[in-house]
């Protein structure tokens, strides 16, 4: 993608538009709606991506698919987006939404990343040990990731908690590759 920022003025429009006219719940389920849509359905954004096919064709399509489902407003905005032939832009525009959303909900997106999933008791504890210095609602997001051996990372925003067996190897591996034995005798 050359131009990364096209999706988040869209996204912003949208995102604005939807607080000014007070229905963010409405068009944040449209928006998850469709993104679910564009994540299942690769052949749409193909379709929407095409050069060949036209404006109107992509438009009548995107009617029928959401016409029933969403808000007038967000349907509008797709056939506007459709109309200036960003229509290709549809699914990133709808992860910088989201990323809008949580951010003015005050909800922080924590990913951890472990070998196995995770029990109930230890989900809790590292819940409640992050929102001991993250004053925000935590959505948390699990990943399993058998590469890691053991342990855990956690990572949100710019920031990183590397608690893996893997780090703990790899550190290890550093330290002998650099200890030098020295003779003594």
């Amino acid at each position: 993608m050359k131009n990364t920022r096209i999706p988040q003025r869209y996204a912003k429009a949208l995102f604005d538009l939807a607080v000014e006219q007070n229905i963010v719940e409405n068009v944040y389920n449209d928006v998850l709606l469709i993104k679910g849509v564009c994540d299942t359905n690769k052949d749409l954004l193909h379709l929407l991506g095409s050069p060949i096919i036209k404006s109107d064709k992509k438009q009548s399509i995107i009617k029928e698919i959401f016409q029933k489902q969403i808000h007038q407003i967000t349907l509008t905005y797709l056939l506007i987006i459709t109309k200036k032939r960003r229509e290709f832009y549809i699914s990133q525009i709808a992860k910088k939404f989201i990323d809008f959303y949580k951010d003015y909900k005050g909800i922080e997106v924590i990913s951890i990343y472990s070998a196995t999933q995770l029990d109930q008791t230890t989900r809790q504890k590292i819940l409640n040990k992050l929102k001991t210095f993250i004053n925000k609602e935590i959505e948390l997001v699990e990943v399993i990731n058998p590469k890691i051996i053991g342990g855990f990372i956690i990572q949100y925003n710019d920031k990183k908690y590397d608690a893996s067996i893997l780090n703990k190897i790899q550190t290890l591996a550093k330290n002998f590759s650099t200890n030098e034995y020295i003779k003594e005798y």
